[in-house]
This record gives structure tokens, C-alpha cells and sequence, in this order.
């Protein structure tokens, strides 16, 4: 059985490198309500993965294995953000630069 966004099996500690341009506009085209909700993405060396819907329920995304480049990534993951504010910081403060996102369970996200 293949991975999924929600599955139960996947890490909550994340160790990932990837370009902040990159990733910042694979999550701006996932916004669909305003103010967007959280998501869960899902990273694994293959892409990123997202299956969402807006608040009324009327617009799906599902989003499997995006590449994004120089995406590595540690242990298959999830990250659970809000992607509006999170591709704003990336576009705002990392752009063009590569980047490595790390977090535990239940901890802060951090960016370098």
C-alpha cells in the first residue's frame, strides 16, 4: 500500500532540503479558502504530496509526488502548515536560496 498525506504510518520529525522558490510556489497553488486552513504535506524523495479541500467541501486538490528541486528528505514525512503563510515566508525571506525545514512531533518548525 502506497503512502498518503494522511497516513498514520508516516514521520512527524522532519529533516528536508529543498529550494525555497520551489516549494514556496507548490504551496501557493495549493490555497483554496481565504483564510486558508492547515494542510497536511506530505514529503518523500519522490515529491511532495497534498490532498486538500476547500471549507465547503466543493473544490478537491490532490497533488501527488510534485518534484521540486533539491528536494532530499531524511525519513518520508509530514508537515502539518498553513500553506498561504508558509510560501509567503519562503518567498519573502528565502528566495532563490536552498533551504533544510527541520522539526520533531509537536515542536516548532524551523527554516535555515
Amino acid at each position: 500500500m502506497s503512502l498518503t498525506p494522511n497516513s498514520s504510518e508516516l514521520s512527524r520529525t522532519a529533516d528536508i532540503k529543498v529550494s525555497a522558490s520551489e516549494l514556496g510556489d507548490a504551496l501557493s497553488s495549493i490555497v483554496t479558502d481565504n483564510p486558508p486552513a492547515p494542510v497536511r504535506v506530505m514529503f518523500t524523495n519522490d515529491g511532495m504530496s497534498v490532498w486538500t479541500h476547500d471549507n465547503a467541501k466543493t473544490l478537491q486538490v490532490l497533488v501527488d509526488e510534485r518534484e521540486l528541486q533539491g528536494l532530499k528528505v531524511k525519513e518520508d514525512c509530514v508537515l502539518l502548515v498553513e500553506p498561504k503563510a508558509f510560501s509567503e515566508l519562503l518567498m519573502a525571506k528565502f528566495n532563490g536560496e536552498n533551504i533544510r525545514i527541520q522539526t520533531d512531533a509537536a515542536k516548532p518548525i524551523t527554516v535555515k
